[in-house]
């Protein structure tokens, strides 16, 4: 088909309500399919750039999501080729935004919401380049749709709901593809951890793992939670075999031949000669495990894991088909979501969104004949909802690290400062009552002791 063609196709089926989907159905089969040769690259790029771009965000159908994220893909492959990939920016992204904040079926916004994630923690060739972006856009959207709050009540609360959505479902999406990295940096002890997390410890009960190594009588035993994901164990038990290797080193001669094979000794954590392979009820824990929880594979109290050394797995080709993280070098501190949301403006915004929701009260009528009405019922509706979604505010500010500028200046506090270069109304906000109550909680958790600290103090006395 010719470019002039499709026009005419677009104009008579794509514009018409009762043929729009089956029209977007046959251009989605026909980019999908390889099979199928009605349409070539430039006809793609016409579609893309000026076709799709016609469709409204508000009401387009998931066939028309579909067929504008292929046709993404497509764009993202084409730019891919050029030696300018990084700083090409995909085009179409700000209309996906569009659908993402504004789709009025909630199902079509959270696929857009999952493809944005999806897009910008694997962007470049390292994963997470665009980070500082995503973050920017989300906090913009929230400002623009706050500052409409007052004239578009219901259209601005969706807004905020989406944008509030994408952020925490990001920062899920974060935590589950880097926690092995995650995990290493706590044992470490520059873990990045929740706010909540801080304040309290887990609920569930601790599943107890033996670890038991080829060919060496030591065993050991480590805690884990239902919770926790494969990842998580990975990064424990190669902390823990990477010290005992350590010890054993004399002994293990035969570890010292294997590693010999043409790799090199910077290759894997603490210079192990291969990547740590786990095996379980007779089945092997590979890296495409890393992202399930113990719960999800039937992990059970004092259950056995074997664990070896291995030859690296083969990169895997393919498209569209990613390396765990675990296989990959640790995420940039700057390019971390949960470090980028600490910053300012961005936690001041937050704060101020909170209270903004917090104390939001549409316009209600005036007379008493009109309470009842159906105006006054989407009033008091309007107001819940923005009750609701300070809440979210709050427990997104909860995923997020302690504030490090509010805890340091907490944890500097003593008697021969005498309180000199505070502001403690900087710090303590009496007419902010959720600041106020987050510092408060800040305050609660330095006064409560460390317990892994104090346990590994009684060791060193004894």
């Amino acid at each position: 088909l010719s470019l002039e063609q499709v026009d005419i196709l677009w104009h008579c089926l794509v514009e018409d309500a009762e043929c729009y989907d089956d029209a977007l159905h046959w251009f989605l089969n026909q980019v999908r399919s390889k099979d199928q040769h009605a349409m070539g690259m430039e006809t793609y790029k016409h579609l893309f750039l000026e076709k799709m771009p016609q469709l409204k965000p508000e009401t387009i159908s998931m066939t028309g999501l579909n067929l504008f994220q292929h046709l993404c893909n497509l764009a993202r492959l084409a730019t891919s080729t050029l030696d300018n990939a990084s700083s090409c920016e995909l085009c179409g992204m700000d209309q996906l935004w569009g659908i993402a904040l504004r789709a009025q079926s909630a199902d079509i916004s959270r696929a857009a919401i999952q493809y944005i994630n999806s897009y910008y923690i694997n962007a470049g060739k390292t994963g997470l380049e665009k980070e500082q972006e995503f973050i920017r856009k989300c906090i913009e959207s929230l400002l623009m749709a706050s500052a409409n709050l007052e004239k578009e009540a219901h259209s601005s609360l969706t807004s905020i709901e989406r944008g509030l959505l994408m952020l925490k479902t990001h920062l899920e999406a974060f935590r589950r593809r880097f926690a092995y990295h995650l995990r290493q940096w706590q044992i470490e002890g520059t873990g990045i951890s929740s706010h909540l997390k801080a304040l309290s410890d887990k609920q569930s009960l601790p599943l107890r793992i033996v670890c038991q190594p080829a060919g060496l009588p030591d065993k050991m035993t480590i805690e884990m939670y239902p919770s926790d994901q494969v990842a998580d164990l990975r990064a424990e038990v190669t902390h823990w075999y990477e010290n005992l290797q350590k010890e054993q080193m004399n002994q293990q001669a035969q570890l010292q031949e294997f590693g010999q094979s043409g790799r090199q000794q910077g290759d894997f954590p603490g210079g192990l000669m291969g990547p740590v392979r786990m095996i379980s009820s007779g089945h092997e824990l590979t890296t495409d495990y890393d992202e399930k929880t113990l719960h999800e594979l039937g992990f059970k109290d004092m259950q056995m894991v074997f664990v070896s050394l291995g030859a690296p797995r083969r990169e895997r080709k393919g498209e569209g088909i990613q390396l765990p993280a675990s296989c990959l070098p640790p995420p940039q501190k700057e390019h971390i979501p949960m470090l980028l949301l600490l910053q300012e403006p961005h936690l001041t915004t937050l704060f101020d969104l909170l209270e903004m929701l917090a104390c939001f009260k549409p316009p209600s009528p005036n007379t008493e004949k009109l309470q009842d009405s159906p105006e006054s019922a989407r009033c008091e509706e309007l107001h819940l909802h923005a009750e609701n979604l300070s809440r979210r505010v709050w427990e997104l500010l909860m995923l997020l690290p302690t504030c490090p500028k509010m805890l340091q200046a907490f944890q500097n506090i003593s008697d021969e400062t005498n309180g000199e270069g505070l502001c403690w109304k900087e710090l303590l906000r009496i007419k902010s009552p959720h600041k106020l109550l987050y510092a408060l909680e800040i305050i609660e958790a330095l006064g409560k002791p460390n317990r892994r600290i104090h346990r590994e103090s009684t060791v060193r006395e004894t």
